[in-house]
């Protein structure tokens, strides 16, 4: 019954509201009354005109009561009698009243207005200049159409520029003149605007001028208009015809002549310049394009208008790229552009030529199909380039696979090579078929739906490869979604469920996370004041971003898209609906003006306020005293703080898997699939981007590049790494890297090979993958590893890190290595994998070794086989903060393959070890392949650090008080004792006490150690460190803990402690700033100390004491204040990479602060459009450690997305910066104010787009940080070698103002031991500079210091501002230096102090050195200073006699090298146990500066000797270490070497030169190979140096005339004077200066022409002139020798060739031309005399006499060169004779030139030499008995009177002169007493003389 009743209600409504909507219900007739508007149309928003209703003809008395029947859209007023209408929003309302039943209505439609325009903006033109007064004129127009919605159809035009445009009142605009101008349409209030541009009329040409011939080709062109104007039409003119016509612009030549060309349009013209000219020579192309086909190249037919007549001139640019023949067909010849020229009669023209490469590319390079199913066939993807585009494509094995155009179609299981080829080039793609197996796979791995709403559901396609199509669909949880058989999920409830799809057995999976539906607005509270306006913020989660707003009270506050407005005073609910949810805020609209704000509290926090979550704003609320209004600030979100990937749902063969990652603050999952692992699965999800597979017959250096290195270069190895063919070859597609062996000098000497792909092929991430078979044998070490490209961005090894995907040891080829190296300090995380027993080792077959690369983790492979994951690693500079992870693994690396023999790790080869094939690496093939992208916003896994707890008395170390008896030398100890580098020691516990004796101090201050690990070690924390100890006898001890498993960095820096008799209590208090560590170690040393005193330790104790201070910034080591001044610091979630800064966005919502993730870092800050102000955007940096009153630059590089401004502040200062999108460097000075106590640099950067900040730096204005030491020690390194003993140092701010002091108890040996330093200083080149400091010290000594290059990574420390001393005093002293910086610019100067043993001189003394005021600034270039002239004859070296000891000297013996020192009995006594392995390691210093001037001679001489033979080698010395000049010098054992040599200075004059005497390890200059160099005493003696000729500025010698004789001495009667002679360590010589000839005994000739050389320096000779050349030279064998003129630097300007034959003396006469080429200074006349020719030169003697040059007339002629016969004695073999070479002027003189006319009898020679008696030397017998009894042999008469034995049978009273009248008649008699039967037996007898003669020993 009820539900009868409610129905009948309900059509009585519904039927009264269908004939209200019909027209209302008709008033009763006896009332006659209406209402004036039945039906209207009412804007919203309409205040000015509102809707009224009223009654007509209303009785009288009667009232009315208006009534909207729907308040959402119109409301209404009484008035009196009338009502008011109010439009709210879109919609339809009925408005009634009336005195009765039924009443009187009006239908309100609710509109909100609107105007559009058919156009927003237009362009027009201005009207054509008029050509006639009478014409009129009218400019261009547009008719604009309003289309209007609203009460008012009536629409009103407006423009904002009537002298532009104007408009009329139907919205016709015309244009006026150019401009811009706004016509606006309005109707029912609203407007709309369209933006008119007018532009005057324009004509251009595409030429200006042009040249035109008057036939043929080139006769005519192609004039192109381009018109800006209405009137598209053109009116071509000629000025005149005859000459030139046009014609729809083209214009053709007809005779020689000049002519105008005019084109008009829109009243404006353009001209063109035409010149027609005879004979112009035109070609019929501009631009030709050919391609180059592998070895071939295209051809092209240029043509002319030039007759045949004419001669055509053709010629290319470039031959390179094309040419051309002389009838203009021009050929490609490489890859580029040339222009081609045709030249005739004197004109010409040109054709550009583009040359391109022809190739036919495939992008993939393997693909894997099946025999059916979806993957049977494959298109692939490729393109060709060049002039077809057809391609053949063809298949190896049309059996397994074929291909149609790309498209492959699998056959049968199988292999198979598809070739594409097009223009004659291919490329291929290796098919692999496999068997088919059913698949099933869905098209998406992830889903995303929501609770409500759109998106609640989805439909999952899956596509069968299979017989049975049928899918089986299951949700894991129901509860958050379910799947029905078709595949549609619909979402429960928030979570992640997996849904699955089976079919013919296969499942493919696929995650399915849901979300809440959520409507979260920005804020709950508005308070506004009347006419405000506010943007209500809501984020929608969910499908569906369409909103609904409504207001509860739209008179107070209205809200339309969005939008609030207040109306008047009171409150109203705006609720805004999406995806089916309503969230509602409260508006409250007030008059106060002046709020008063308090934080709400208690029930009213509770309730408003909202904490921000990880994804969830908060909010934070606050209430007005004065008006109880509430305001709400938004805090941001957090964000997630994800933790490294873990594997949830492992990927097989068939299925993918997935990974997880959940937040650490609200357990939030983020998820991401894992390709499935079937075979193939490497192709599947990774793309091979690169392969070599050596299939040449040669290393392709495209892609690799060999290395080279010496023993020893790393790692104690010992092969040297060559690029010869023997160690690294390709074969039969393998790449073979051997290793050989060799015995060099009695010694294994072994090679092999090492290459890599730096700058050629590099990746970042990826799977690297090599196919290997390693060598076998003990000591071979093959790898494939990687290196990045660019080693110095985070810092050299191993800061850079280092990738080794695979090492083997030779002695156990189934284990391989798989290892990260980084860090600093040095870290590496290493895993291994041993094959199973009884699998093929990796010796005896291919495998393949791989490592994958992520982000976030590295993973190592054998044969597939997972065997090794790490993810966690580090890096950072010294002194700087760790770079954010994952650093330094986010780079490019370049691959290395090497074989490494021997070494630290691998151990040494057996001796007799054979290098056969067994030493091969052989390598099949190198592959990379990478995913298509990378996720590379990762973290750093977080490893909880476990420390354990202290005792119950909070002291951390165990067994401190030595109550337990324990045995040191186990390793399960608490206390353990260690030794090192040759310490000895015992160790035991008694009487509560542990007791140290030693026995041996060993070399380093750690050789005896006692020591406790395992120490818990909290950052953050403060430790004391307490202990008593006592020794037998004074001593020191050296305290410290340190960190094994990080480097044994210091986390107690060690303390140096003097111990007592006494027993005294020891404490040291420290912070850990470290990260955590398990393993602190404690430890006491006792190592080389200067005692070996017993010592007892006892009541250790490591307690804990708080927190550390905190650290104060203040300046990097690179002298920067700002941290992080590069980006890359910091892993915290959210803030990664922007340690130390902070950012403020608040005011710009949307503004985001990140730093990009690029191989370079920089911040990146992105603004919206909304912004407003510069300040609303700001990144920053707190506590900038910058000083008052002093002078900073700020300096930083950046750039934009377009042109803005940004400021930076700093210090009070604003610096405003205009960026452009290109990257440039900005840099401002500013000095602080005295009383600046802190600071900060800021970054305003509210300006919308993108900005990006990189390398933000603030440094001193300085050249050196920190000089005046205000800043404590920041920007230093002090340096303290453990040979050397400092007890402490400071900045000392009590005795001193600010200034470094240091306590020196022992300098060491070295002056370098002790250091202070600053790096990061840049010098440049050819600059001059000025370095000051004030020192002080407590004892006089001296100090040294210098400007220098940082040698770390080769060595090479060359003091660029030399290395000057500071004799110090007791007061302060300002020491200075002024030098030019000579080198190249260098940016990495260190400035070093030492403060070791400076000049050799050891301080063992204690002492305090002070230093303060360190400057180094630019300063003007200096004179150098004049230097008085050295007197001829003076000697340059002080105290070369060693008269004063070693004054002027100093000794330099470096470790390894040892020596002990003397300065005694006018000698330098160096008494040398090890030679160490440089020369350098010992040497003897001349300390005092020497000038050479270029051009001038010295003369170098000086005693030595030694009591082994060696080489020891002397040198000149700049302060770069530049060679001036010097030689080696071979010693003999126990003889004195004076050394005599003449040195030629050939460089720049220099007046710093070091005389150094090198007498450690000798190398071969050539080769670098060791030299024997025995330890032995060295006596050295009268070094001397004496200027002998002038150089520098002396006038140039005047022109020499012609046949001036040029060589001095040159028939070597004054023996070797002015000549000097060269021998190389490779050779073995003798040399003899008497007899009026040089005499060579070479009994091994070196390898080179140069090894043995007789020179003389100092010729004055023209260029280009000729010499006529004489001599006399003969030898023992054939062979030949060279004449050559030398000058500086070693520059050839001519010589000659000389061929000798076996005992004959060449007279020479030669013309030698010079070349005519610019001589500096003087020439050299060398005659070389060592190895030439590939046949070794046997032991022989060279003779050299009468040699001549003068100056020879042009085209003068040398004279006939004759040979006469002289026997000329070979010396003596080493296997002959047993006696030392000496270099001495005693030997037997050989036998001299003979009469060419008579014939000479030996025999009487022969028969006397049998009667020589053992006590008469065989030389003197064989002269004496010349001269009494056979006056047949001549003899020379200076022979004689050089040797005294000779004249034995003289009597005295013979005089010179009748000893050789008595020899002339001798002579003479010779020939006339000869008969004629000695003359018939001389021919006989001869041979048997010349063989006699031979044994007879000399």
């Amino acid at each position: 019954m009820k539900k009868k009743v409610h129905r009948s209600i309900t059509v009585l409504i519904l039927t009264f509201m269908l004939m209200l909507f019909a027209g209302g219900i008709p008033a009763l007739a006896e009332n006659s009354i209406s209402i004036n508007n039945s039906r209207c149309t009412v804007n919203i928003g309409d205040e000015e005109n509102p809707l009224v209703l009223w009654i007509n003809n209303l009785p009288e008395g009667k009232k009315t009561r208006w009534v909207s029947w729907n308040e959402n859209v119109a409301t209404v007023e009484q008035e009196g009698e009338k009502g008011v209408v109010t439009a709210l929003r879109k919609g339809k309302a009925i408005i009634s009243s009336g005195i009765g039943f039924p009443r009187i209505t009006c239908v309100v439609t609710v509109v909100e207005p609107s105007i559009k325009l058919n156009k927003t903006t237009t362009v027009l033109y201005c009207a054509p200049a008029l050509e006639s007064s009478k014409a009129v004129s009218s400019g261009n127009t547009i008719q604009l159409k309003a289309t209007v919605k609203g009460a008012n159809k009536d629409t009103v035009w407006n423009s904002s520029n009537k002298d532009v445009a104007t408009v009329d009142k139907d919205g016709k605009v015309t244009s006026v003149s150019a401009g811009t101008a706004n016509i606006t349409a309005t109707a029912n209030g609203k407007s709309t605007v369209c933006k008119v541009t007018v532009k005057d009329n324009a004509l251009s040409l595409n030429l200006d001028e042009m040249q035109l011939s008057t036939k043929g080709i080139g006769s005519s062109i192609k004039l192109v208009p381009t018109i800006i104007g209405v009137n598209k039409k053109v009116t071509w003119t000629t000025s005149d015809a005859t000459i030139a016509t046009v014609k729809g612009g083209k214009v053709t030549g007809k005779k020689a002549g000049e002519a105008y060309i005019t084109a008009k349009a829109n009243g404006v013209s353009a001209e063109c310049h035409v010149k027609v000219e005879e004979g112009l020579i035109s070609i019929n192309e501009e631009h030709v394009q050919l391609y180059m086909i592998n070895d071939t190249a295209e051809t092209k037919q240029l043509k002319t208008n030039a007759s045949k007549a004419d001669a055509v001139m053709w010629t290319s640019s470039d031959e390179k790229i094309a040419i051309v023949d002389s009838k203009g067909v021009v050929s490609a010849r490489g890859v580029g552009t040339a222009v081609i020229t045709a030249a005739c009669g004197g004109k010409m023209d040109t054709c550009t030529v583009k040359v391109t490469g022809t190739a036919t590319s495939i992008a993939e390079k393997i693909i894997y199909l099946k025999t059916k199913g979806a993957a049977k066939t494959y298109t692939l993807d490729w393109c060709v380039t060049g002039r077809k585009s057809a391609v053949k494509w063809k298949s190896s094995n049309t059996k397994v696979a074929s291909v149609n155009n790309g498209k492959i179609t699998a056959k049968k299981v199988g292999t198979a090579i598809i070739t594409a080829e097009a223009n004659g080039v291919t490329d291929n793609v290796t098919v692999t078929v496999q068997e088919f197996s059913p698949t099933i796979a869905l098209n998406q791995s992830e889903y995303m739906l929501y609770t409500k709403g759109k998106g609640n559901t989805v439909t999952i396609k899956a596509v069968v490869d299979g017989a049975n199509k049928k899918v089986v669909w299951k949700s894991s949880n129901g509860e958050i979604a379910e799947v029905n058989a078709k595949g549609k999920v619909t979402a429960k409830k928030p979570g992640r469920t997996l849904i699955t799809a089976e079919a013919n057995g296969v499942i493919a999976k696929c995650w399915v996370r849901v979300k809440e539906s959520k409507v979260t607005l920005e804020k709950k509270y508005y308070l506004m004041n009347i006419g405000d306006k506010a943007t209500l913020v809501a984020d929608i989660v969910g499908a569906s971003q369409s909103v609904k707003y409504k207001s509860s009270n739209a008179k107070v506050a209205a809200i339309t898209k969005g939008v609030i407005t207040a109306k008047k005073v009171g409150s109203a609910d705006i609720s805004v609906t999406a995806n089916g949810i309503t969230s509602v805020c409260h508006v409250m609209v007030t008059d106060c003006k002046e709020h008063d704000w308090r934080l709400a509290e208690g029930a009213e926090k509770e309730k408003d306020d909202i904490v921000a979550t990880c994804e969830e704003r908060g909010l934070t609320t606050y209430i007005c005293t004065k008006c109880n209004g509430k305001k709400q600030e938004i805090l941001e979100p957090l964000g997630h703080q994800f933790g490294r990937w873990t594997v949830i749902v492992k990927a097989t063969e068939n299925a993918a898997g997935l990974e997880k990652q959940i937040c650490s603050r609200c357990d939030a999952e983020n998820t991401r699939s894992m390709p499935a692992k079937g075979k193939g699965y490497i192709a599947e999800a990774y793309k091979l981007v690169w392969e070599d597979k050596f299939d040449g017959d040669k290393l392709n250096l495209n892609d690799w590049n060999f290395e080279y290195h010496e023993p020893g270069w790393v790692n104690a190895e010992l092969q040297e790494y060559v690029d010869s063919k023997d160690n690294i070859y390709v074969q039969d597609g393998k790449l073979y890297i051997q290793a050989l062996k060799e015995i060099r000098d009695g010694k294994a000497y072994y090679t092999s090979g090492r290459i890599n792909t730096k700058g050629k092929k590099n990746y970042q991430y990826g799977r690297f993958e090599v196919s290997a078979k390693v060598p076998s044998g003990k000591g071979f070490l093959p790898a494939f590893w990687m290196m990045p490209e660019d080693e110095s961005y985070y810092g050299q090894w191993p800061k850079c890190g280092e990738i080794d995907v695979m090492e083997v040891h030779g002695s156990a080829l189934s284990t391989t290595y798989g290892t990260l190296h980084f860090g600093e300090p040095h870290t590496q995380k290493q895993g291994s994998y041993t094959l199973p027993e009884g699998e093929e080792n990796f010796g005896e077959k291919f495998h393949v070794f791989a490592c994958e690369w992520d982000p976030d983790e590295f993973r190592f492979y054998v044969d597939d086989v997972l065997f090794y994951t790490v993810n966690d690693w580090f890096t950072q500079k010294p002194g700087f903060g760790k770079v954010a992870y994952p650093a330094p693994y986010d780079q490019p690396f370049y691959m290395i393959l090497n074989l490494a023999v021997g070494g630290s790790w691998v151990g040494y080869p057996d001796e007799d070890d054979k290098f056969e094939e067994n030493a091969q690496f052989v390598i099949d093939y190198v592959r990379v392949y990478q995913k298509d992208d990378y996720d590379t916003d990762v973290d750093k896994p977080e490893n909880e650090v476990k420390l354990r707890d202290p005792d119950e008395t909070g002291n951390y170390i165990i067994n401190g008080d030595f109550a337990k008896v324990e045995d040191l030398t186990k390793e399960d100890s608490n206390w353990q004792i260690l030794f090192a580098n040759g310490g000895a020691a015992t160790a035991e516990i008694s009487d509560n006490a542990l007791h140290i004796t030693s026995t041996s101090a060993g070399t380093v201050n750690y050789g005896v150690q006692i020591v406790q690990a395992n120490l818990p070690m909290e950052n953050g924390a403060k430790y004391r460190l307490t202990y008593d100890a006592y020794a037998d006898e004074a001593r020191t001890m050296i305290t410290g803990i340190s960190a094994p498993d990080r480097g044994y960095i210091r986390y107690l820096e060690d303390k140096t402690v003097n111990l007592t008799t006494e027993k005294q209590t020891y404490e040291h208090i420290f912070d850990m700033t470290a990260d955590s560590d398990a393993n602190g170690r404690v430890e006491f040393n006792l190592g080389n100390q200067g005692s070996i005193a017993k010592v007892h330790i006892s009541n250790v104790r490591l307690t804990k004491e708080g927190d550390a201070e905190k650290e104060e910034k203040g300046v990097l080591p690179d002298g920067n204040y700002v941290y992080n001044g590069q980006f890359n610091e910091g892993n915290e979630p959210g803030r990664l990479r922007l340690a130390y800064w902070d950012w403020e966005t608040r005011q710009c919502k949307g503004a985001k602060v990140s730093v990009t993730n690029d191989s370079i870092r920089e911040l990146k800050v992105v603004v919206p459009d909304s912004v407003n102000g510069l300040d609303q955007v700001t990144v920053f940096q707190e506590d900038i450690a910058i000083s008052g009153g002093k002078k900073y630059i700020l300096s930083f590089d950046a750039y934009a997305d377009g042109n803005k401004t940004i400021q930076t502040t700093v210090a009070g200062k604003t610096f405003d910066s205009a960026l452009t999108t290109a990257k440039t460097s900005y840099k401002y000075e500013f000095e602080t104010p005295t009383d600046l106590s802190a600071s900060k640099i800021c970054f305003l950067l509210g300006n919308a787009g993108t900005t990006y900040i990189d390398n933000v730096c603030v440094r001193e204005d300085c050249m050196i940080v920190n000089g005046d030491f205000s800043n404590g020690l920041l920007g230093y390194e002090v340096y303290v070698n453990d040979a050397a003993k400092v007890s402490d140092y400071i900045v000392d701010s009590l005795n001193e103002k600010d200034a470094f002091s240091m306590d020196i108890t022992d300098t060491g040996d070295q002056d370098w031991y002790i250091q202070l330093k600053q790096g990061g200083i840049k010098l440049e080149k050819d600059k001059w500079y000025k370095l000051s400091f004030d020192a002080k010290s407590t004892v006089d000594r001296e100090i040294m210091y210098a400007l220098q290059r940082d040698g770390t990574s080769d060595d090479d420390w060359t003091p660029y501002s030399g290395q000057p001393k500071a004799a110090l005093t007791a007061g302060f002293q300002t020491f200075e230096k002024v030098f030019q910086m000579k080198s190249d610019t260098d940016a990495n100067t260190i400035l070093s102090i030492s403060i070791g043993a400076v000049g050799g001189k050891q301080i063992a003394q204690k002492h305090t050195i002070v230093i303060d005021n360190i400057n180094l600034e630019e300063t003007e270039p200096q004179e150098e200073p004049v230097e008085p002239p050295v007197d001829p004859g003076a000697n340059m070296i002080q105290n070369g006699d060693f008269a004063e000891g070693d004054v002027h000297w100093t000794n330099a013996v470096t470790v390894p090298g040892e020596a002990d020192v003397s300065f005694a009995d006018g000698k330098a006594v160096y008494q040398i146990h090890n030679v160490g392995e440089e020369d350098w390691n010992v040497q003897l210093k001349h300390t005092e500066p020497l000038t050479l001037e270029q051009g001038a001679s010295y003369q170098v001489t000086m005693k030595i000797k030694s009591t082994e033979s060696r080489t020891v080698k002397y040198a000149f010395l700049n302060p770069t270490y530049d060679w001036y000049g010097g030689e080696d010098l071979v010693l003999t054992a126990n003889e004195e070497k004076a050394v005599d040599f003449k040195l030629n200075v050939e460089k720049p004059t220099e007046r710093k030169i070091t005389f150094v005497l090198s007498m450690g390890q000798i190398k071969d200059n050539e080769t670098s190979e060791l030299i024997s160099t025995p330890a032995s005493t060295i006596e050295i003696d009268d070094i001397c140096v004496v200027k002998i000729s002038e150089g520098g500025d002396t006038p140039e010698n005047p022109p020499v005339e012609v046949e001036t004789e040029l060589i001095q001495n040159g028939d070597f009667a004054s023996g070797k004077e002015k000549w000097s002679y060269y021998v190389d360590n490779t050779a073995t010589v003798t040399t003899d200066f008497t007899q009026n000839k040089a005499r060579y005994e070479i009994t091994k000739a070196g390898t080179a022409d140069w090894n043995v050389q007789l020179k003389q320096e100092g010729l004055t000779m023209e260029a280009g002139a000729s010499y006529k050349l004489e001599m006399k030279i003969g030898a023992s064998i054939d062979r030949d020798v060279k004449v050559a003129f030398m000058g500086a630097g070693d520059a050839w300007h001519g010589g000659t060739d000389i061929s000798l034959t076996k005992d004959k003396l060449k007279s020479v006469s030669r013309i030698i031309k010079l070349e005519d080429k610019e001589i500096m200074g003087t020439l050299s006349f060398q005659i070389s005399l060592g190895q030439l020719g590939e046949t070794e030169l046997v032991a022989h003697a060279v003779e050299i006499s009468d040699i001549s040059l003068t100056k020879a007339e042009s085209g003068a002629t040398a004279d006939e060169e004759t040979e006469t016969d002289q026997m000329i004695i070979s010396p003596e073999t080493e296997e002959e004779s047993n006696s030392e070479e000496t270099d001495t002027q005693d030997k037997q003189p050989v036998l001299e030139e003979e009469d060419s006319n008579s014939e000479t009898d030996t025999t009487s020679d022969v028969e006397e030499s049998e009667f020589t008696t053992e006590e008469e030397s065989p030389e003197t017998e064989t002269e004496s008995e010349t001269e009494e009894e056979s006056p047949e042999t001549e003899t020379e008469t200076e022979t004689e009177s050089e040797t005294e034995e000779s004249f034995e049978t003289e009597t005295e009273s013979e005089t010179e002169e009748e000893s050789s009248e008595t020899k002339s008649e001798t002579e003479e008699e010779s020939f006339e007493t000869e008969t004629e039967s000695e003359t018939e037996e001389s021919s006989e007898t001869k041979s048997e003389t010349e063989k006699e003669l031979s044994e007879i020993e000399l």
